[in-house]
């Protein structure tokens, strides 16, 4: 065998990432708009989308984190629910979703959700959704501050009643 098989080099690049990472998408916009949510710039992110009519759950994640940095509330929810949509149609047979990203996709709902179910201090469906997002990650700390947060908020002490 050579010493210099290009098979080798591509193995070695493979394992060491280089032009590969599973965290991002392939799609420009979503980075786009996921590198404006970082810094808080929600209509950027929106207007980094508003070509975009792909029909992906990732899509409709991206756009709901942006009505919701922007107090769109309404509009987030929609967004959560096209998500849901296309997790459901997948779970029935529709698009072939492979098993980590629907799990990873159930997760960003239930964050999302709980997240907006707080800003509407809907602190039982708050609760509901930080044990879905505790269940898949249980040493997620933001969530379980978030979960005792909406649980005291919704079984006040007795002199705040």
């Amino acid at each position: 065998m050579k010493a210099n098989h290009p098979l080798r080099w591509i193995l070695l690049a493979a394992l060491t990432g280089f032009g590969f990472n599973p965290l991002l998408c392939e799609n420009g916009a979503i980075e786009d708009a996921r590198d404006k949510l970082r810094v808080l710039d929600g209509e950027g992110a929106q207007a980094a989308l508003q070509e975009e009519d792909l029909d992906a759950p990732e899509i409709h994640l991206v756009r709901a984190l942006a009505h919701y940095q922007q107090g769109e509330l309404k509009e987030a929810i929609t967004s959560l629910d096209q998500v849901e949509r296309l997790i459901a149609d997948a779970q029935a047979g529709g698009e072939k979703i492979n098993q980590t990203r629907l799990e990873i996709l159930t997760h960003r709902l239930a964050e999302g959700r709980g997240w907006v179910a707080m800003s509407e201090k809907r602190w039982e469906d708050a609760q509901v959704e930080w044990l879905k997002v505790l269940k898949r990650t249980p040493e997620d700390e933001d969530a379980r501050w978030n979960y005792e947060l909406s649980w005291h908020k919704a079984n006040p002490a007795c002199p705040l009643r």
